[in-house]
């Protein structure tokens, strides 16, 4: 209901009583700033309700009750591909900032934007700048809150870690940005810019919504040195 998926399956439609036709989950809160929230699944679409106001957008609906999951699949945090953990840091710091899931979907769009400009040619340098300027400056704000949430949430998973292996273990939250790099060839194409009648087809940023999942959230674990 909080996360607006299933754990147990990726196919929500899967969940569904055989024979029905939709799926909902609601819940009351009584200690919290919203009362109540409800999410409903049908084979066509999901509807969110907050408070009694249903047809919510997701940014509206999303973190408004923090939670902590705990499942078999967490070991894949550790021992899964980067993409992973990259999620899960996503997805903590959107539930502390919701604002912070409307910068990737706002970086999402803008990057989907520009390859698409690129594929066709470019040329038109408004244009070019229109699409390049917020992409550089909503990918600085995701860079500047993965540092922050790492350069906190890192003391406290070695400390917890030490204690749960009795001191014996020691566990290292290392994040590794891509982005810093991507934004300085960013400013490198806008240096060609000037010198090329428009910018070159090599300038296509990766694949769509690759760009801002480059970074890297390494979890080093070992013996602790005597």
């Amino acid at each position: 209901m909080l996360r607006c998926r299933s754990f147990r399956t990726h196919q929500t439609r899967e969940l569904i009583h055989w024979g029905g036709t939709s799926l909902g989950v609601s819940g009351d809160f009584q200690e919290e700033p919203v009362r109540r929230l409800k999410v409903e699944w049908s084979v066509e679409e999901r509807v969110l309700t907050l408070e009694e106001q249903p047809r919510a957008s997701f940014r509206e609906y999303w973190g408004q009750i923090l939670v902590v999951v705990f499942q078999n699949s967490d070991r894949h945090l550790l021992q899964g591909p980067g993409q992973l953990r990259r999620q899960w840091v996503d997805s903590l710091i959107a539930s502390l900032h919701p604002e912070y899931l409307q910068w990737i979907q706002r970086a999402q769009l803008l990057l989907k934007q520009k390859n698409a400009y690129l594929r066709k040619g470019g040329g038109d340098r408004g244009l070019w700048n229109s699409l390049t300027d917020p992409l550089e400056e909503v990918t600085r704000r995701i860079h500047e809150a993965r540092e922050t949430f790492t350069n906190q949430a890192a003391p406290v998973l070695e400390e917890t870690y030490q204690h749960l292996t009795g001191k014996q273990e020691q566990l290292t939250l290392r994040y590794e940005a891509e982005i810093p790099r991507q934004l300085a060839r960013e400013r490198a194409s806008c240096g060609r810019w000037k010198t090329n009648s428009k910018p070159r087809s090599s300038d296509h940023i990766a694949t769509t919504g690759n760009f801002n999942f480059r970074d890297k959230f390494c979890v080093l674990m070992g013996r602790k040195d005597r």
